[in-house]
């Protein structure tokens, strides 16, 4: 078990500990999202990497030229990264890695260099199937049911007879009336009819592509040992005329992949709402959990779950009474990616904590993204 100090108050003292398990289960469907820093594999404060030059490419492709503009567009994206300062040694002829380490060692400029090979640039040409959605149409039987059907019986209008009566004629008053209704049963009965389908039609279309590959290898010059090695390739497809901003868009993605590889990129993680929570203790390979406590407890665990991507990510707990802003406790921490899921413990008796409602914060980056309320009777 880790032994952790946490980080004393004015006129109060705590003590935490790290207590490494299982990670906790997603129970719930929310989550908050959490900018974090996204570390390269290679990376580690022991190493102290703040300084790397890009060197001049080996070009085994036809294209004259294209390993100097690969490695200008490399130079660029490390310098606007900000990871680390950035030499291109642009004027330098191709060496193997051996001369450009010995190179770099004597000039004592830069803690590690970028070499490697251009081996694709190439375009190419494929046949693709698309598919397409037609509406055709047919003429089938179809059948209509018989059943009862009342018809409304109809008006008539009844016009009244003349009569002749001392020696002129009169017409008797007309008027309306309705026959009765009935009831009838129709046959069910075929007949034809036109009915419409939709199908998938496939056809036959052609696209050209912008391929480039590079293997590159970023090495230590104190040591000479490789820290990062990697194969990329990167294509740019399109159907209309193919020109050079295909392969200029190619390296690009080369480029951006080669980047998260080997240098600090921002990086956004899901993190579940109850990464966050509290617990009486550790027992039988489960946390007791629980969000209320006796204020005199001499235990009181805060559990921490972050996935690996966290890796070297700065955070900070604080403890708060609930609806103040006074920080009671306060641990800073950063994560490791060996580690699913971290216990810090504290003593309510030992800091002095009354009844009432109480609220652990994780903090990255200034901001609070996670919260858990608890309660001491």
């Amino acid at each position: 078990m880790k032994l952790v100090a946490f980080t004393s108050l004015p006129m109060r003292t705590v003590t935490f500990f790290v207590l490494l398990v299982g990670c906790i289960p997603e129970n719930t469907p929310e989550f908050v999202s959490v900018e974090v820093d996204n570390y390269p594999a290679f990376w580690s404060d022991e190493l102290n990497l703040r300084s790397v030059a890009v060197a001049t490419l080996k070009n085994d492709t036809l294209t004259r030229g294209a390993e100097r503009v690969l490695a200008e567009k490399i130079a660029h994206r490390l310098l606007g990264n900000g990871s680390y300062q950035v030499l291109h040694r642009s004027r330098e002829a191709f060496a193997d890695d051996a001369r450009v380490v010995s190179r770099e060692r004597a000039l004592g400029e830069v803690d590690a260099v970028l070499v490697g090979t251009l081996h694709v640039y190439e375009a190419l040409r494929r046949e693709r199937t698309g598919y397409t959605h037609e509406t055709f149409y047919r003429t089938e039987s179809c059948w209509q049911e018989g059943g009862w059907y009342y018809a409304e019986g109809r008006w008539y209008y009844a016009e009244g007879e003349w009569y002749q009566a001392e020696g002129h004629w009169y017409q008797a008053e007309g008027h309306w009336y309705q026959e009765e209704g009935r009831w009838y049963q129709a046959e069910g009965h075929w007949y034809p009819c036109t009915v419409s389908y939709t199908e998938q039609v496939p056809y036959r279309y052609t696209e050209d592509g912008a391929i480039v590959g590079a293997m590159l290898r970023l090495i230590d010059v104190r040591s000479g040992k490789v820290l990062h090695s990697s194969t990329l390739n990167a294509e740019r497809w399109t159907t209309h005329l193919l020109s050079e901003k295909y392969f200029e868009e190619s390296m690009d993605k080369l480029v951006a992949s080669l980047e998260k590889e080997m240098a600090i990129t921002p990086q956004t993680l899901r993190i579940h709402k109850d990464s966050l929570r509290t617990a009486h203790e550790f027992q039988k390979g489960s946390w007791q959990w629980s969000d209320t406590f006796k204020r005199n407890a001499q235990q009181l665990h805060v559990v921490l779950a972050l996935p690996s991507a966290a890796h070297l990510n700065s955070f900070r707990i604080e403890l708060v009474r609930k609806g103040e802003h006074e920080v009671l406790a306060s641990q800073a921490l950063v994560w490791n990616k060996k580690d699913t899921q971290a216990g810090y413990v504290f003593s309510p008796r030992d800091i002095g904590l009354g009844a009432g409602d109480y609220r652990v914060q994780l903090y990255s980056r200034g901001e609070v993204v996670l919260t858990h309320n608890f309660k001491l009777e």
